[in-house]
């Protein structure tokens, strides 16, 4: 009787341990992996932009976590010499947020955007202007992006695009403001002018000779103007109100440079202050018009006699530009 319980005792060793190895056995359920966050740098130019335009840029960010969200960021971009950052960043499906620790030094733009944690996708916009002497490629590039949720925990960001590259065709010749200067005899006025560059462009629109203005022409230049004290914003070609001069004759026509000047004579007051800003225009083979723009400056009768006054020693002359000088 006693070997019958021991063998019924051994029996159930055994079948208790193979129901354990079944369970040991059994598939463990996967773990749902880390969602990480796209990360796509896109812009609006084509392969080939104009020197003197603008390019917009856009950083989308996708595939947020739902569990944890996102509540800051921190690009770092790297571009090249020939852009130029014009205005400040905007975001987009970022509502409270703000930018902060912007630095955009020797080719580089760093920020850092925080708000109330999100968990939907957000886009960073900026426009960088291309110069009108630029080199023949461009690029901007993201070089990092770091993302946090609302524990300040990292997300991994999965960059699926991180340059932007474009060529650049310049299409319109090296142009300047070069300041102003004042008409001293007879009927006083002050002169605003603009020298453009015969550089390849210029020949090639152009030629070697002297300028010759025709109504035909892919390219024309001209100058802006308006009082400062009715100026606002920037001013352009749309800017109510300013006066756009279109230059037909030079007034210097060498073999390296024309020389426009636009003048306004009667001054009413020497004190009064105007903004210039050449400026031309370049018509497409679409027949669009794109404006190109130099710098803007703002001068007054008085100022320009004062900086005059500085380099000259002749006593007539200064005679006649202290009469544009007040008490």
């Amino acid at each position: 009787m006693k070997r019958k319980i021991c063998l019924f005792l051994a029996l159930a060793v055994i079948l208790s341990f193979t129901v354990c190895a079944g369970a040991i056995e059994t598939p463990i359920l996967p773990i749902n992996p880390t969602v990480d966050a796209t990360v796509k740098l896109v812009s609006d130019a084509d392969s080939n932009v104009l020197a003197g335009t603008e390019v917009n840029f856009t950083t989308q960010i996708s595939d947020v976590p739902k569990s944890s969200g996102i509540a800051s960021a921190h690009f770092s971009y790297d571009y090249s010499d020939s852009l130029e950052l014009d205005g400040g960043i905007t975001l987009s499906g970022l509502p409270g947020w703000s930018v902060s620790d912007v630095t955009n030094t020797n080719g580089n733009l760093s920020f850092t955007i925080s708000g109330p944690a999100v968990t939907s996708s957000f886009a960073v916009k900026f426009t960088f202007d291309v110069a009108l002497n630029p080199t023949s490629r461009l690029s901007l590039t993201l070089d990092s992006v770091s993302l946090y949720d609302g524990n300040e925990k990292k997300v991994t960001a999965n960059k699926t695009s991180s340059s932007c590259v474009f060529n650049v065709e310049s299409v319109v010749p090296l142009f300047e403001n070069i300041g102003a200067s004042l008409r001293i005899n007879n009927t006083p006025a002050i002169r605003f002018g603009m020298r453009v560059e015969k550089d390849t462009v210029y020949k090639k629109e152009f030629g070697s000779g002297n300028y010759s203005y025709s109504s035909s022409d892919n390219i024309k230049f001209g100058m802006l103007c308006i009082a400062k004290d009715t100026l606002s914003g920037e001013l352009t070609v749309d800017t109510k109100g300013a006066h756009k001069e279109l230059f037909k004759t030079p007034l210097i026509d060498n073999s390296g440079e024309l020389v426009f000047v636009y003048e306004i004579d009667n001054l009413g007051s020497y004190l009064l202050e105007y903004v210039t800003r050449p400026y031309i225009s370049f018509e497409t083979e679409s027949g669009d018009v794109v404006y190109f723009y130099g710098e803007a400056k703002t001068r007054n009768a008085e100022y320009v006699a004062k900086t005059e006054l500085k380099s000259t020693t002749d006593t007539a002359k200064r005679e006649l530009l202290n009469k544009f000088i007040s008490e």
